[in-house]
């Protein structure tokens, strides 16, 4: 029983001897908190698509994204436990980024658009003010072309003919043509 107590206090524990005090202590939060991404991607894969809850294009697509966060993650804890601290964070907003961006596509809600915050904030703590900025530039340019893209009309969109699907927004489609 020790033996496993042990192993399971090694998987939190950072392996580089990191010289600056600061930079362990970053290394230690990075990896806390993808070891909670890890465990919440998981707990979804093994919970909440049994229940049927998604279907179709939305339950692979939210596979995937937990499949890619949970690998991200994983190869983050790696470069920590390397020493390569600053790869390791930019690849953890990277993902934290790319898995907002790509939920956010296939379930827009006005109430999701917090959720861009996350990936500026990551950059803020993690990295440096530059950082923050490019990140919230970013965020912006995504946000401005995602809005774009759903204000112009489809070019064969005709709203007395559309049927909609049901898998997402974009999901329509136009019997008579």
């Amino acid at each position: 029983m020790s033996r496993i107590l042990r192993w399971l206090r090694s998987l939190n524990r950072v392996q580089y001897d990191y010289t600056d005090p600061y930079d362990l202590q970053r290394a230690r939060g990075v990896m806390r908190m993808a070891w909670g991404m890890v465990i919440i991607g998981l707990a979804f894969l093994l919970l909440y698509l049994p229940g049927g809850n998604l279907v179709g294009v939305r339950a692979t697509v939210f596979t995937a994204l937990v499949v890619f966060a949970t690998i991200g993650m994983l190869g983050v804890i790696v470069l920590i436990n390397r020493g390569n601290l600053v790869p390791a964070s930019l690849i953890y907003i990277l993902v934290l980024y790319v898995c907002v961006t790509v939920s956010y596509m296939y379930s827009p809600d006005t109430t999701f658009l917090i959720s861009f915050t996350i990936p500026v904030v990551a950059a803020g703590v993690l990295l440096n003010r530059r950082g923050m900025v490019v990140m919230i530039g970013v965020d912006a340019g995504d946000l401005r072309g995602w809005a774009a893209s759903v204000a112009a009309p489809h070019p064969r969109a005709d709203s007395r003919t559309a049927q909609f699907d049901g898998d997402y927004p974009g999901d329509c489609r136009y019997p008579n043509r």
